[in-house]
């Protein structure tokens, strides 16, 4: 056995070929109906080591016989299915001496090639080893040039035994768009081989016949990939009107990015529907403003799963004489930032309350601006004035507003004659600079200048004249 655990994985795959092969043969799936939009392939990689002489599950019956047979039912059932081609991988069939390369595709990938599967199947004996990283690295000149999903189902009964690293091989055959995550049928698997196989795909293992009817419910609706998802981003009647909004949806377990998508409408009108793998809960992140996040959402896998979300949207926008101006917005009576809005620009949100701070000098607050469904919600914010202020001799002093009638900081001078000249652009009102020498040694030497700001104006303010 390799040192290396992910050794297991190569076993594995084969294990997993003939689970899903199992899985086929279950009555409940009429594979004949299944409908495909585009080409799926599928390679059947099957372990033929000599471990797969033992019984499964005490049964007295072969790994390798029960292997065979199931595998022949389910390409009996999958040769019915359109848009569907197979193809068969063995290793470990040819030598009975420890052959790291004894691995072979055995039937290629064409239409109407059930017979030939099978044909070869029945040969099959178990009778080398286990060169799984090896056998995944051939997958990628296999899968045929063209558009498609293309699968690997691994079915094994053990591990990596010839050293490579077949974690790394699945991982650059993913990495490269060649395959998508494999499925793994394992056969009498340790917890220890199992947790070594997850870093090569989606792991099953099962320890009798009847466990692959049940898993081959799972791989096969994966393989031919017929669960899908339609987002409703519903208005404020229940209707899915709208669209061109990104959508995040990630693992609820490893928070794993698996799927980042503009949602759009078909052409009926309606939202689009897309694919999603149904072995996971998801949390779905709607990147409006602000954003809407699902958690814990299930699919059920072989039909067309509708998430809705209430996503009603208004339009604010911002206008100003001074294009440097953002403003930042919050929900109403909350921290929180959930946007900066660059000036003169409009911006989708959902329909709500909000307060908006722009960064003007001395800040301008707009609260509680009710942004209604498909509405357009204009704030004008003024533009500012320009004030220069001259002094000869060094001071400490700040400017203040007092258009509410009462002092409100706004920003303190330099001071420094030394300094370069002093200049603010200024909201329009009434403002007071209170100041006083540097070297004066009294606090009642303090000064107050009152000025006011009109918008697009100058003003020039001397001090200590």
């Amino acid at each position: 056995m390799a040192k290396n655990g992910r050794a297991i994985a190569a076993k594995s795959s084969c294990a997993i070929i003939f689970l899903s092969m199992l899985l086929l043969i279950n009555p409940v799936i009429s594979f004949s109906q299944v409908q495909i939009n585009k080409t799926t392939r599928i390679l059947l990689m099957l372990d033929c080591s000599k471990s797969m002489q033992e019984d499964i599950g005490g049964s007295k019956v072969e790994k390798m016989t029960v292997a065979k047979k199931l595998i022949i039912r389910m390409v009996d059932s999958l040769g019915k299915v359109p848009d569907l081609e197979l193809a068969l991988h063995t290793y470990g069939d040819t030598h009975r001496d420890r052959d790291c390369k004894d691995s072979r595709l055995a039937v290629y990938f064409e239409p109407g090639n059930t017979d030939r599967i099978k044909k070869a199947v029945r040969t099959l004996e178990p009778r080398g080893t286990t060169p799984i990283a090896y056998s995944l690295s051939m997958a990628q000149n296999e899968f045929p040039a063209g558009r498609g999903n293309n699968y690997i189902i691994l079915i094994t009964d053990g591990i990596e035994e010839c050293g490579g690293d077949p974690c790394a091989v699945s991982g650059n055959l993913q990495d490269k768009g060649i395959v998508l995550k494999p499925f793994i049928i394992g056969i009498g698997l340790s917890e220890s081989n199992i947790r070594e196989l997850h870093c090569i795909g989606r792991v099953y293992n099962t320890k009798t016949e009847n466990d692959f009817s049940e898993i081959l419910n799972l791989v096969v609706a994966q393989a031919l990939n017929n669960t899908t998802v339609q987002v409703n981003l519903n208005n404020s009647k229940g209707q899915p009107k709208e669209k061109d909004v990104n959508m995040t949806f990630s693992n609820s377990k490893t928070h794993e990015v698996v799927a980042n998508y503009y949602q759009t409408f078909n052409k009926a009108g309606m939202p689009d529907t897309f694919k999603l793998d149904p072995l996971y809960k998801y949390d779905m992140q709607v990147n409006t403003t602000p954003q809407i996040i699902k958690r814990g959402i299930e699919l059920k896998s072989g039909q067309n799963n509708i998430i809705s979300v209430d996503a009603s949207q208004g339009n604010l926008q911002i206008n100003t004489r001074d294009n440097s101006v953002k403003s930042l917005i919050r929900e109403d009576h909350t921290t929180d930032i959930i946007y900066i809005q660059e000036a003169n620009t409009t911006h989708r949100y959902l329909t709500g309350v909000y307060d908006i701070e722009a960064l003007t000098l001395p800040r301008t607050h707009y609260y509680s601006v009710k942004v209604d469904e498909n509405q357009l919600k204009k704030i004008d914010i003024p533009g500012s004035g320009h004030v220069d202020i001259t002094y000869v001799r060094d001071i400490v002093g700040s400017i203040f507003s007092w258009s509410s009638g009462k002092p409100e900081w706004v920003v303190d001078l330099s001071g420094n004659t030394r300094g370069p000249k002093e200049g603010y652009d200024l909201q329009p009102g009434t403002y007071r600079i209170i100041y006083r020498m540097k070297v004066a040694t009294q606090t009642e030497q303090s000064i107050t200048k009152e000025f006011t700001i009109t918008s697009g104006q100058k003003a020039s303010i001397e001090l200590n004249k």
